[in-house]
């Protein structure tokens, strides 16, 4: 097997992890919204720990959406809507250059973000929730997560 095809294969199995992730997820909050409204409203009590759980639901639910939308589609390049009028006046060769610039730009900012998340989840480990009692780390660890999956998101464009 070559690695182009071993590169296709880890791709389409990130997307499947990251699809499944968000849709997971997304069910996940579905469920613990609807039983606090349900419960406070019919049992006249609320689930102390439902907030908590729907607002790191949704923060990972915006990392991996955000590495989502960067994924290749065959179609437009992109699954996002991007603002290209000007570089589209452009000859292609100087497009090209733009969008490598983008993207190595965008790498840079990726990786200082992974840098401060890095210190960010390392100093909030020891920092527990307050309702759920979980480690605040690993809620700030969706960042270096979201970040380097974005990052490998846009590698992805110049290696398959």
């Amino acid at each position: 097997m070559s690695l182009k095809n071993m590169l296709k294969k880890f791709y389409m199995a990130l997307d499947r992890f990251i699809e499944t992730s968000m849709i997971l997820i997304f069910l996940l909050i579905i469920l613990v919204v609807t039983s606090q409204i349900t419960m406070r409203y019919i049992v006249g009590r609320s689930l102390f720990w439902a907030d908590e759980v729907s607002r790191y639901g949704f923060i990972w639910i915006t990392w991996f959406g955000a590495s989502y939308i960067m994924s290749v589609n065959k179609e437009s390049g992109v699954k996002h809507i991007a603002i290209d009028t000007i570089i589209k006046m452009f000859p292609r060769k100087i497009e090209k250059i733009c969008i490598f610039i983008n993207d190595f730009l965008a790498i840079a900012f990726l990786l200082v973000l992974s840098f401060y998340a890095v210190q960010l989840t390392v100093r909030t480990f020891s920092i527990t929730s307050s309702s759920l009692g979980i480690p605040m780390g690993l809620m700030h660890s969706s960042a270096l997560i979201g970040s380097i999956l974005m990052i490998l998101q846009i590698i992805r464009r110049y290696i398959i």
